[in-house]
């Protein structure tokens, strides 16, 4: 039961939420975008899970590409390192419901995920099995 259980994946596992948005154009005498020009705003949340109730939290533009080596500079930092977006926090789990919170020098923020089952089962070489989930 324990194996195929959904479950935030701790000390390894990255979830990445990816926000694009086609924005409409503000026309007005100051605005310098040419004409059939299209503004998307895309940014990035990213959590990272450990198993002792932190997690690191970052809100930014920056890819994956990017991001991924700022969070194990963090990691080998230790806890409170700082970087120019990555901050830590705190979460808890109840059943299937995770709470993050986490405050940046902007904002406080605090998130209600689900973790939902995934269809998609792992058989590892070494007979270790596991279950893709989802928030």
């Amino acid at each position: 039961m324990l194996e195929i259980r959904p479950r935030v994946r701790t000390g390894g596992g990255l979830y990445v939420l990816k926000y694009a948005e086609v924005r409409k154009i503000q026309r007005d005498m100051w605005t310098e975008i040419p004409v059939g020009a299209i503004l998307e705003s895309v940014y990035y949340r990213y959590l990272y899970f450990f198993e002792d109730g932190r997690v690191m939290y970052a809100l930014t533009h920056a890819s994956p590409v990017e991001m991924i080596p700022r969070f194990v500079k963090m990691v080998l930092k230790g806890y409170g390192s700082k970087d120019k977006w990555g901050v830590w926090g705190r979460y808890e789990i109840q059943k299937d419901e995770v709470r993050v919170w986490a405050a940046q020098a902007w904002q406080d923020v605090c998130f209600q995920l689900r973790v939902l089952p995934s269809n998609r089962i792992f058989h590892y070489d070494n007979g270790d099995r596991g279950v893709w989930t989802t928030m």
